[in-house]
């Protein structure tokens, strides 16, 4: 069960991530080529991206530790 300190920050970086669908984004500091693509979406905790190969590529937000949006 998630606290409700962690509930609100999930909400607000969901929020976060749904402002910037279409974008190219950087997750953890681009440490895993698989990190860096266009925001796809969030669906139930799942972040969907598309890399520059256009794989399809679908992680668990709760294990992101950075987020980017390249300017």
């Amino acid at each position: 069960m998630h606290s409700p300190a962690l509930t609100v920050k999930q909400k607000n970086f969901e929020q976060l991530c749904n402002d910037h669908i279409e974008k190219l984004v950087v997750f953890d500091l681009g440490s895993h080529p698989d990190k860096v693509g266009k925001l796809v979406g969030i669906e139930n905790d799942q972040i969907e991206l598309i890399n520059a190969k256009g794989k399809n590529i679908s992680m668990n937000m709760n294990h992101v530790k950075a987020f980017q949006v390249p300017e």
